[in-house]
């Protein structure tokens, strides 16, 4: 027997070297498809393997993201895995099966440009296309009514058939329409809205710094306020948006928003206005916040503890005919809640854009008095109630209270319950799983501490957190 035992140790002994090659080409696939999604191809398993077992592990997770060192992911990690991870922060189902938009192709862009991710819930900042080229026509400039109009002058076609941008109300930058020949086929000639004045529009036309859909006859880089069809047309040509040059970042004023106060980050984009404010009373944006950046559901952070005098006129104090209710049940939820929600106070979409009105309370806000003593909305301030008591545990930025979404975004920004949302986030991503057990979430902490350390790098945290995942 003894001799059996010598013989399967030493096939053992012998079998090591030929194992290990094998196991490192296994984690090198698993590896680029925690990444991508996607296969890696026989020569790309072999650089990868290869720098896994040189201890370039890292290295190997940024040539499958990024491409590089004989590497072509095809932009995959960021078409696909980085678009999945935020897609259900853009919709009211939070679901992944939903198109691009200015929020999703944002968190991309921060991703990718190595962002600090933590300001991305206040930043002034969004994402848009640019690509296709416009250049070799020339521009001159013209008026239709009182709406200056930028178009061709190799054509005397104009764009009157299209109505003027309703929102364009600065008057020292010029809006209002492109007419444009198509660069591929001279013959189509196409108007579409703008944004830029015109010395951007001439800068860019000759910089080759337009993105120009080739379908939607009525869409430019300049109108993404009240339309998500540029980021539909994106997907649908499958531009990849690992390149600096297809994806780029602006500023969300006059794109998005008039007025600079009420940039607040990813909560201001289209797509989390469509989804957040769009009728209702406003509170469906604390609940989503929750959801996504805390990871936390609305019975989650239930504290009927918490003091109500922020609880509004619309929640009813006696449900089913009884108080008991409201005190066991409605109020843990509503007093966190509607503390918060007075920062959305000023913010409404109404015929496909988000508006702001500075100063004036959304009526929605206050609407359906059932309990005349309830709190009326008068500003935007917010006050958090949640320091103290069973939630104090999210770790909250210092700021207790304030006016404005930008400021409560800042202190969300700021609460420790944030990064670790995001690190247990990105590993249900590339893991494929939730971190439950108790090796899984004192994974997530050392990731957390790490994410802090590499001052909010969300690149870095998906690459740590495949790597880690090799092991499982």
């Amino acid at each position: 027997m003894g001799t059996i035992y010598k013989y399967i140790a030493l096939m053992l002994i012998l079998g090591l070297s030929s194992r290990a090659f094998a196991d490192s080409d296994i984690q090198a696939k698993r590896l680029y498809q925690s990444l991508t999604g996607i296969t890696p191809s026989a020569q790309e398993i072999s650089l990868i393997s290869a720098k896994l077992k040189q201890g370039k592990s890292k290295e190997a997770a940024l040539d499958i993201i990024d491409s590089k060192n004989g590497i072509n992911s095809k932009g995959t990690f960021y078409n696909v895995t980085v678009k999945n991870f935020a897609t259900p922060w853009s919709n009211t189902d939070y679901s992944k099966l939903y198109p691009l938009t200015d929020l999703t192709a944002t968190v991309i862009g921060w991703v990718r440009d190595e962002k600090q991710f933590n300001k991305i819930l206040y930043a002034d900042s969004v994402y848009m296309a640019n690509g296709i080229s416009m250049a070799g026509n020339t521009v001159t400039t013209a008026t239709s009514g009182s709406q200056p109009l930028l178009y061709t002058s190799t054509t005397t076609t104009d764009c009157n058939g299209i109505p003027t941008c309703p929102f364009c109300k600065d008057s020292a930058v010029k809006k209002g329409r492109i007419l444009f020949l198509d660069p591929k086929n001279t013959a189509k000639r196409y108007c579409r809205f703008t944004a830029m004045s015109e010395t951007d529009f001439r800068n860019g036309m000759s910089g080759n710094s337009f993105y120009v859909p080739t379908t939607d006859t009525k869409l430019s880089t300049g109108l993404i306020k009240s339309t998500n069809a540029m980021y539909e047309e994106m997907e649908s040509n499958n531009l990849n948006l690992a390149d600096s040059n297809v994806l780029i970042e602006k500023s969300q004023e006059v794109r998005l928003h008039q007025d600079p106060v009420a940039i607040a980050g990813l909560f201001t984009t289209r797509a989390w206005g469509f989804a957040n404010y769009t009728a209702g009373t406003n509170r469906r944006s604390f609940q989503s916040t929750m959801k996504h950046f805390f990871c936390k559901n609305m019975m989650s952070i239930n504290d009927t503890n918490t003091p109500d005098f922020r609880v509004r006129r619309d929640v009813d104090r006696k449900p089913g005919g009884t108080a008991a209710t409201f005190k066991a049940l409605c109020v843990g939820c509503h007093a966190v809640m509607d503390a918060h929600a007075g920062a959305y106070a000023y913010y409404s979409f109404p015929n496909g854009a988000i508006i702001y009105n500075q100063g004036q309370v959304a009526s929605k806000m206050n609407h359906n008095a059932i309990y005349s003593k309830g709190f009326i909305t008068q500003d935007d301030s917010w006050i958090n109630l949640s320091n103290f008591g069973q939630n104090a545990s999210f770790g909250w930025g210092p700021q207790d209270y304030g006016n404005g979404l930008s400021s409560l975004a800042q202190m969300y920004s700021e609460t420790k319950e944030f990064h670790r949302c995001m690190a247990k986030t990105v590993y249900k991503s590339v893991c494929h799983k939730e971190a439950e057990s108790k090796s899984e979430l004192s994974l997530i902490n050392r990731l957390v501490k790490d994410y802090e350390v590499d001052n909010y790098n969300m690149k870095n945290l998906f690459v740590k957190t495949s790597l880690a995942c090799l092991g499982n």
